[in-house]
């Protein structure tokens, strides 16, 4: 057995992330609010269906499928990456931007998956999950912090270790994965909406690309090593040169 899992990252906020809190509490309560064959029925009522974006023009879905999870595996793999994320990308966008840059990746990657279904094929299968919005606060994370610290929790059989990996690694490698997907055509025979996934992982990267700029890009980064701007925070008992960042 062989499992590798993100657990933390050494990026601390300077906020309490409100917003990411309530996305994640609205989530769990959504999945917790009922149970069995009833939620499976509530489920495909608010599912995104391809056929029903194009010909009855059902575009609420685009969102109301986002705040639907398969199972709890599901709901709990989401929550994590949510939960690891969204809280810096909060801080540096502050709370109602982040609402709506999460919204618009919801939207963005939801219609990067209907598209894909035109091309090759599941217009009638319904996708949920917001793994898709999960998919562009991840793409944000990857251009703002790329040299923070990511921890993860290696398993093999009976052993264990933390291994840290910096976050433009960790993330790469799992896009890579999802191109390697759409390569070999696998994605057409496993029950995950990779396009939502890549959609919404570039449409976080286009959203945040702007602020990227504005901070300076790669040389902002190599100031700060991937950390939030703090003025007042010095690294190795050393001080460290950090640029204010004005605040929109």
């Amino acid at each position: 057995m062989f499992l590798a899992l993100p657990f933390r990252d050494h990026n601390p906020s300077r906020k309490v992330p409100y917003i990411n809190y309530s996305l994640i509490a609205l989530n769990i309560i959504v999945f917790a609010s009922h149970s069995g064959q009833e939620y499976l029925d509530s489920a495909l009522v608010f599912a995104l269906y391809p056929i029903e974006v194009i010909n009855l023009n059902r575009f609420e879905t685009l969102i109301t499928s986002g705040f639907l999870h398969a199972d709890l595996k599901h709901l709990f793999f989401n929550m994590l990456f949510l939960y690891l994320f969204g809280d810096n990308l909060e801080d540096r966008l502050g709370h109602f931007r982040y609402l709506g840059f999460y919204l618009l990746c919801m939207i963005g990657a939801s219609l990067i998956h209907v598209f894909s279904c035109i091309l090759f094929g599941g217009l009638y299968n319904p996708v949920i999950g917001a793994s898709g919005a999960i998919s562009g606060v991840v793409g944000g994370y990857f251009l703002l912090f790329p040299k923070a610290k990511i921890d993860f929790l290696i398993w093999i059989i009976i052993f264990f270790w933390v291994f840290p990996l910096s976050a433009w690694f960790a993330l790469g490698v799992w896009v890579l994965l999802e191109l390697w997907d759409v390569y070999t055509g696998s994605f057409m025979h496993n029950n995950v909406a990779t396009f939502a996934h890549l959609g919404g992982f570039f449409f976080g990267l286009l959203l945040i690309f702007p602020l990227w700029i504005r901070l300076g890009g790669t040389k902002f980064w190599h100031e700060t090593g991937g950390k939030p701007p703090n003025p007042e925070k010095t690294s190795d008992n050393r001080p460290v040169k950090i640029p204010i960042v004005r605040k929109r």
